[in-house]
């Protein structure tokens, strides 16, 4: 494949563009060294860091790669090969766009380009440091290398406020964790302080591509983890979601990706915690690694420099899509309901076998390991309560072990499924007004 040549946007296409990208931190660089690499077509990746990317990052692909003339426009302000025109910005299918990415890394570090087309006799590598540029051959195959070392050697203030080399590498780690769930088929490794700390290799089907989520986001997720993929209204909807049994207590593990680019949306959001009205208990949230595919002249990404804010042409449809295929994806995995016992139990109001906690109450009673509490309403059927959580019924010798919450829920849930419809109507809280011509209040009042 030819690499698109590098060119300098005109003054027109560069003012419509939501610029202002700053290099705040190594993750920072890190995220768009891999967005160049995925949008040269790479499927192998490689970073590798040094001291939480402060001493150096190294992000190596097999792309198409620069061609010898536009490496110097590379490091260029507003020059890029993803757009040219103005028309470009309201149908990006690239992830990036705007030519301010190797800029800003090289105004803040020393930095080194190197790479080859396939077609090209030879590799060239082009070194900055500080207003000093030169471009020299070199050895290398088909692809990119970016090499940043000493960031912020010349931005003493910048530096002052990074964290911790741990908590650099977690950003970073977080980041190459995020691009890996986005792009499956790309073969990723993540080298820190010359360890391999995890090596992905490309998951082009299904079932491999759930071995990668397996190993990012762990077995638990997996083992609970709901499929989806349908597509509606030229939207496709595909992925992972949790089930009602896996939850946490934030929400920093909902990976959305719209068009492959990850997104920190409200309207997504939205969606996601309206599927899961009723679903969770408060304060809980889910885990989720969703794909939602829409035409590119269907969202705007030009919005904010970070590129995480989009902007939809249609927000309610994407908001209900969204939110009905996850509502029938958990509707689709309720549990099994329990069998009604041939011997029904009754038990005695004096004696209840479980009292519902106050609502975010999470204290239990405390009973010493190995002690249970025997109730019974009759000889014939004794219940042992363990908790207030468990109950162990004996029928004919057999011993059944009852859930006494999802007991409850399945018992309310008949109850539901068994009330008959229309339901009882109740006055609105707030009245709703229609405005009404003169025929209408004519038949009313007759």
């Amino acid at each position: 494949m030819n690499p698109v040549r590098i060119q300098r946007l005109s003054a027109l296409v560069s003012n419509q563009i939501a610029a202002g990208e700053v290099i705040e931190r190594p993750a920072s660089v890190v995220k768009e060294l891999l967005e160049n690499a995925l949008d040269a077509s790479a499927d192998v990746i490689s970073v590798e860091i040094g001291f939480g990317g402060l001493n150096q990052i190294k992000v190596s692909d097999n792309g198409t790669g620069i061609v010898a003339d536009d490496l110097p426009l590379a490091v260029a302000l507003h020059a890029t090969s993803k757009i040219s025109q103005l028309n470009d910005l309201y149908a990006i299918r690239s992830m990036g766009f705007r030519g301010e990415a190797l800029a800003s890394i090289a105004s803040v570090s020393r930095l080194s380009v190197s790479s080859k087309p396939e077609h090209q006799a030879h590799a060239m590598m082009l070194q900055i440091d500080g207003i000093a540029v030169h471009c020299v051959p070199c050895a290398r195959s088909r692809g990119t290398t970016v090499d940043v070392r000493d960031l912020f050697y010349n931005a003493p203030v910048r530096k002052k406020f990074l964290k911790s080399e741990q908590r650099e590498y977690q950003a970073i780690e977080a980041v190459v964790k995020r691009f890996a769930l986005s792009a499956p088929a790309v073969a990723l490794s993540l080298i820190h302080n010359d360890k391999s700390m995890f090596a992905l290799p490309a998951a082009p089907c299904e079932k491999t591509r759930l071995l990668r989520i397996r190993k990012l986001l762990g077995k638990a997720f997996t083992d609970d983890a709901i499929h989806l993929d349908v597509e509606r209204a030229g939207m496709r909807l595909q992925g992972w979601v949790s089930g009602p049994d896996y939850q946490r207590s934030q929400n920093d593990k909902q990976w959305i990706y719209i068009n492959q680019r990850m997104v920190k949306d409200k309207l997504l959001n939205h969606a996601m915690k309206q599927a899961y009205d009723g679903v969770l208990h408060p304060g809980r949230h889910p885990v989720c690694v969703l794909y939602l595919t829409i035409p590119a002249g269907e969202v705007d990404v030009n919005v904010h420099p970070t590129k995480h804010e989009v902007r939809f042409q249609q927000p309610r449809l994407v908001h209900d899509f969204m939110t009905s295929q996850m509502v029938c994806a958990l509707a689709s995995c309720k549990p099994v309901a329990i069998e009604t016992p041939t011997y029904p139990l009754e038990i005695r109001e004096s004696h209840p076998i479980y009292t519902r906690p106050t609502p975010f109450s999470r204290e239990r009673e405390k009973v010493p390991a190995g002690q249970m509490r025997v109730l019974s309403d009759g000889p014939s059927y004794p219940l042992l309560v363990l908790n207030h959580a468990f109950a162990v019924v004996t029928i004919d010798g057999l011993h059944y072990l009852l859930d006494i919450e999802r007991l409850q829920q399945h018992h309310l849930s008949q109850q539901l499924d068994a009330q008959t419809y229309p339901l009882a109507s109740r006055p609105l809280l707030l009245p709703v007004r229609y405005a009404t011509d003169t025929l209408m209040l004519a038949s009313l009042e007759r």
